[in-house]
């Protein structure tokens, strides 16, 4: 079974924005509250370290998939995209 987190905006408002995609995709072991709190929010925003965001892009970056400025305006060709990606 796949699935697919899609949103036209990105996410700004809050890191717990990006833990709700990562919890629905089931994504382990960061879909786990209590992992993420430890390990993502409460460094970052608590203890104002922001070397979690070191960690948070790492534990991301295998799962987006970003329309970059080259694909803006364009029809998306996600095969295209994905290989930008790699």
């Amino acid at each position: 079974m796949s699935k697919w987190v899609v949103t036209g905006t990105p996410i700004e408002n809050s890191v717990n924005d990006l833990y709700s995609f990562v919890n629905f995709l089931g994504y382990e072991p960061w879909n786990e509250k209590k992992v993420w709190e430890e390990m993502i929010y409460k460094p970052l925003f608590i203890n104002k370290d922001y070397n979690s965001l070191l960690i948070l892009n790492k534990i991301i970056r295998p799962i987006i998939l970003r329309r970059t400025k080259k694909f803006r305006g364009k029809q998306l060709n996600l095969q295209e995209m994905i290989e930008e990606e790699v």
